[in-house]
């Protein structure tokens, strides 16, 4: 390797090595995603534009080329070693990510009032039980409501494709919920845990995950089994 390769493969493992993670892309890659999900899980990233258009950035693109062995751009390197391109990264474990402190207590909090609500309609006195079969339903609407406004907000961050159908599907759980509180308590809890896991399911979908950090996803998981759980139990015992 002549001089001024040797000089080019030099910066380069000097930029793989300058952050956690380190994404060489030219000018035309559309790397918002994979920034997104970074910013989202604050891991420290570093973005190296390679201006093809400028000769002496064509020949260090080949030096790169040469020493990754990958043909394209983007390319990844975590802690300095090269992965791949973005689909590696997605799926590397340093991307997958932990339930913040604060996300996973706020949502296990969250289903005290259905426990609580749930253990009054099942054990209270007879009078007391229509009153907090209707806390539990109302509990369970605003969550499901909740639950759909998330996908509203990641369409807001403007930095996913196609906005308009993940806001479609965000206002879809907030109509469910309506519709649930107009009905008796048992087919109430029924189109409630329809929701639910309807929502659920769309986010396995690889268009519903999109922007969602791995996290969330897992939290969401044990959550809605635990929800589905208590919206069982009430509509078979429902007044």
């Amino acid at each position: 390797m002549n001089a001024p390769a040797t000089d080019h493969l030099d910066a380069l493992k000097a930029d793989a090595a300058s952050a956690d993670v380190v994404v060489f892309a030219s000018r035309i890659s559309d790397v918002r995603d994979i920034v997104a999900r970074m910013e989202d899980l604050e891991i420290p990233h570093r973005l190296v534009i390679m201006a093809m258009g400028e000769a002496d950035q064509r020949h260090r693109f080949h030096v790169l080329e040469e020493w990754t062995g990958w043909r394209t751009l983007p390319q990844v390197f975590v802690n300095g070693q090269f992965i791949g391109g973005p689909r590696e990264l997605l799926r590397h474990r340093r991307l997958q990510g932990h339930a913040p402190g604060a996300g996973a207590w706020l949502g296990y909090l969250g289903l005290v009032p259905f426990a609580l609500a749930l253990a009054g309609m099942l054990f209270g006195e007879p009078g007391a039980r229509e009153y907090f079969a209707r806390q539990f339903l109302a509990y369970g609407a605003v969550i499901l409501s909740f639950v759909g406004a998330v996908h509203w907000g990641v369409a807001l961050s403007g930095a996913r494709r196609r906005p308009a159908a993940r806001m479609l599907v965000s206002v879809l759980p907030a109509l469910v919920a309506w519709a649930a509180l107009l009905l008796p308590p048992a087919p109430a809890a029924w189109l409630l845990l329809a929701g639910f896991v309807g929502v659920r399911i769309w986010e396995l979908t690889e268009r519903g995950r999109s922007g969602l950090p791995d996290w969330y996803l897992k939290l969401r998981s044990r959550l809605t089994g635990a929800v589905a759980l208590f919206l069982v139990v009430f509509a078979v015992a429902a007044p």
